[in-house]
């Protein structure tokens, strides 16, 4: 019994020691990542079992503010990192041991905490979040639910991406709205598929067109079949590819793209039929104004006459007022 508890206690260890380190640069300047698109500077606010949260430095500081409300507005300054990918954190000693005399609204910022980062998740519902910082994988949109080991994404492009949790590295905020885009109209949230957990989601969109990660040599289409012993596979033409709810990192229903083709075809068609009631409309004004037009000249042409024939029947029976008789007399 005592060789059993001191193997689980060394197994346990790398773990504990390395959440322990961790704790240790809370409120320290530190850098996450070493290079690539998670790569953030900024002060570690929390540290919790499987994830850490990172107030992330501002890159535009010193340009000019103009420049700065043109950046990206997807990115946020909070960003939450799964601890399972975190390949590196780095701190500067040099910086951390300097006093800071400038104002810093770090100890102040307002931050999400959890005890899982699939708990941390359901923080995000119906808010804009963006999911990873860069890469193939990398996507911004509204966050529809939590079930499981999954998230549904509402996104511009593709509508509604379920992300694999395990899959994600990152996550943040997000200040872009997409009813802005819309021009502050309310935009409708189309359906989305309810499941258990990332597993059973596949299972209920067997035999129908799906798209497997948004990009790079993983990227799949094809209708998918459900097979045997929990494995899928996915046809395409000629081509049948087996593989592994468990490896994928994010499934959505139609071809790539689809979702906006779609948007902007409807809104062309609401369009075309606008501009045609208008011109009906216009159509119709503009027979009114003709037989208005008409009655008002059969009128005129009535007046006319009767005033031609009264002017004339004036001349005729003009009265005499006063005659004077000239006689010519002789010299």
């Amino acid at each position: 019994m005592e060789r059993k508890k001191n193997k689980q206690a060394s197994a346990s260890s790398p773990l504990d020691s390395y959440h322990s380190f961790l704790k240790s640069l809370v409120g320290q300047e530190v850098q996450v990542y070493k290079g690539g698109p998670e790569s953030k500077k900024g002060r570690l606010m929390d540290v919790q079992s499987d994830y850490i949260c990172l107030h992330a430095q501002d890159e535009n500081k010193d340009k000019d503010k103009d420049k700065d409300k043109e950046k990206d507005k997807s990115k946020s300054s909070i960003v939450y990192y799964r601890t399972e990918h975190l390949q590196s954190i780095s701190e500067n000693t040099k910086s951390n041991s300097m006093p800071r005399f400038d104002e810093d609204d770090s100890d102040t910022c307002e931050f999400h905490s959890a005890g899982s980062f699939n708990a941390l998740m359901k923080h995000f519902i119906k808010k804009q979040a963006q999911i990873n910082l860069g890469g193939p994988e990398s996507k911004s949109g509204m966050v529809l639910a939590v079930s499981g080991s999954y998230i549904a994404l509402l996104t511009e492009d593709d509508g509604v991406v379920y992300y694999n949790i395990h899959h994600i590295k990152s996550i943040s905020e997000s200040n872009y709205k997409q009813n802005e885009e819309n021009g502050g109209q309310e935009f409708l949230i189309p359906e989305f598929i309810e499941a258990d957990d990332f597993h059973d989601l596949f299972g209920k969109m067997s035999h129908k067109w799906v798209s497997i990660n948004r990009g790079g040599p993983q990227a799949i289409e094809g209708v998918l079949v459900q097979g045997i012993g929990g494995h899928y596979t996915i046809v395409n033409n000629d081509e049948v590819l087996r593989i592994n709810p468990f490896h994928i990192k994010n499934i959505s229903c139609g071809p790539k793209g689809s979702y906006k083709k779609a948007k902007q075809s409807n809104q062309k068609s609401s369009n075309e039929k606008n501009e045609e009631s208008e011109s009906s409309d216009e159509s119709m004004s503009i027979q009114s104004e003709q037989k208005k037009h008409k009655s008002s000249g059969r009128k005129t042409s009535g007046r006319t006459s009767s005033s031609s024939s009264s002017s004339s029947m004036d001349h005729r029976f003009e009265k005499v007022i006063k005659t004077i008789d000239y006689i010519w007399k002789p010299r």
